[in-house]
This record gives C-alpha cells, structure tokens and sequence, in this order.
C-alpha cells in the first residue's frame, strides 16, 4: 500500500491552497507517497478521528490558514504533523512554517520606495489576526529604520469583529486625510480589494493619489479590484514542500527515540544531505519527550523560513551548528 500524507485544512478553499498542495505533492512524489487533501468543505472536524483510521496517514500537514478550528498535535496522536501559519504557542514544538513578516516588510518597503513617496501607511486585517498584526508591525519597523515615517491604520481589538462594510466606512475617512502620494502597504489580498474600494469613496485614485502594494498575489482578487491591486508573490510551493519534507524527519525521529539503529542511520544521512550534522551522534540529540520534540521542531521549524520568503537550502545548513551549541 502506498504511504499517505494529508494535507488537512479546516478552512474554507483558499487560493494559497493550491501552491501548498503541489508543494506537498511534490515532495511526496519523490519520496513513493500519495498526497491526499481534505478540506473543511469535504468533512467536519468531528469526523477527523475517522479520516486518520481510513487513510493511516504516515504524517499530516496542517494549514493554517484562515482557520476557524485549531487542531492540536494531541489530536494525532502518534501521527507526525507539521503545521502552515499556525501561531508558535497552539503547535508546541512541532514543525511550524510561516513566512517571515519582516522578510515580507522589506520586499514590501524595496517596492514602494522606487517611487520615493512622502510617506507610508500600513493596513492590517479588520480583524486583527496576527499574522496581520505581525506584518504591519514588520513594515512600520523596516519604514522607520530608513528614516521615514510610516501612519498605521487603527486596528480593531479581536474580541470586536468587524464586517467589512464597517471597515470600509471607517476606513474611507482615514484614507481621505493621508498625504497625497502616500505610498500603503495591505496585509493580504482579500483586505487590498477593500482598501481599494474605501479609497474610491474617499475619492483618493490609485495611483495617481495614493499607491496601493498588497500581499499573497492572487490573481483573481486582485484582477477584480478596481483599478487591479499589485501585490508581493508568496512562494506557497516552496511552503508546502518544507513542510511535507519535515514529515519524513519526523518519522525518522520516531524510529530514532524507539532504539531502532537503521532508521537512526538513515536519519544521519538525510540530515549530511542537508548539510546540518555528521551524524545523530555528533548533534547529541536529547532522549527526553519534551526535548525531543525541541529538538525536531529546531530542526525542521520555526528557524527554517526566517531567513527570506522564498526559502534557500543553505539556510537549514546554518542550522546544523546552531543545533549541536543548544544541545550540546
């Protein structure tokens, strides 16, 4: 029987999905395993005790993305998981990727200041999620670190959700009292067709008044705003695979903690593929539970797209000795 990932999101379909599902399924390809997915749209959270038991997935990855339900590691049991776009504190030390706010803040500022604007402003998500708050507190940093000033939309507290039609309204009179050529940063698509719309009514013209610079790049958000949004290019691919590749260490890991020599063996030669270790012994890996799972989410986690969006391979090389000094 062919081994089986899923690829689980309890969300409704995003247009990322389809960039993190071909990531998956690459990786997946390469290693004889069938990528399955399953939405929230196809089954209920209650149902997913049954999935595991139908597929016996040899791993799980877990997006984040939008989500309405948080889907603990408990909730797996021994199957390995990583997450995409969880928050650190709901994955523990599991697998974690999530693109870097700064990275994105700095692609962002690069974009914008070509057009040498007299100042900046940044919009976060009405409902303040904090990925969003992330991104626009990562953008005002990189603004004010190059000597400008960069005005910040006020945000909703989370508890106070808010419609868009009242976050267009309250936006369109702050839209209206920024500086002509303003340069605005927007936390995502979704939120920049909005944006878009509130300065119509402001009747500030993109780009004539102000300049409008989003993220995520989907096209069709952003060919249905008017006038069409730009946006940064996301590498969801890039993400999918990382976080499939993350499954086969902890699997590995696994056979590791359970004193089987072989899977340990082949475990050290991924890891020199990698460029992070000479072998299991020379990182010194802990034997402990909690350690363990330190231990594998430091390797395979949260460091592993900090360095830029589009992640490069010498970066998990880096984290070879950073390992060996925490663990020694």
């Amino acid at each position: 029987m062919t081994p089986k990932v899923l690829y689980l999101s309890m969300v409704g379909k995003s247009p990322s999905h389809e960039g993190k599902l071909a990531g998956v399924r690459r990786y997946c390809a390469s290693r004889g395993w069938e990528a399955v997915p399953v939405f929230r749209e196809d089954v209920s959270i209650e149902a997913l005790p049954s999935i595991l038991q139908r597929h016996c997935p040899v791993g799980c990855v877990i997006d984040g993305v939008g989500r309405r339900f948080d889907l603990s590691p408990r909730l797996f049991g021994e199957v390995p998981v990583s997450y995409i776009g969880y928050s650190r504190g709901k994955t523990a030390h599991f697998p974690n990727f999530v693109f870097d706010p700064a990275a994105i803040a700095e692609m962002a500022l690069r974009e914008l200041s070509s057009g040498k604007p007299p100042c900046y402003a940044a919009i976060g998500h009405p409902n303040s999620w904090p990925w969003s708050l992330g991104r626009v507190r990562a953008f005002r940093a990189a603004v004010r670190a190059s000597g400008a000033k960069c005005l910040v939309f006020p945000a909703k507290p989370r508890i106070a959700r808010e419609t868009w039609d009242a976050f267009v309204e309250r936006l369109a009179a702050w839209l209206a009292a920024l500086p002509e050529h303003c340069a605005v940063f927007v936390v995502s698509d979704e939120t920049a067709v909005r944006v878009a719309r509130a300065a119509r009514a402001a009747m500030r013209h993109i780009p004539r008044s102000l300049t409008l610079l989003s993220v995520d790049n989907f096209t069709d958000l952003c060919e249905s705003a008017d006038p069409p949004i730009s946006s940064i290019q996301l590498d969801f691919e890039r993400e999918g695979f990382i976080a499939a590749r993350a499954l086969e260490t902890a699997v590995v890991m696994q056979h590791v903690y359970n004193g089987r020599p072989a899977e340990a063996d082949a475990l050290a030669a991924r890891l020199r593929g990698w460029g992070l270790a000479a072998s299991v012994a020379e990182l010194g890996l802990p034997t402990g539970p909690e350690e363990e799972r330190a231990c594998l989410g430091f390797i395979m986690g949260t460091k592993t797209m900090k360095a830029a969006c589009e992640v490069d391979d010498q970066a998990e090389a880096r984290l070879g000795e950073a390992l060996k000094a925490i663990f020694r």
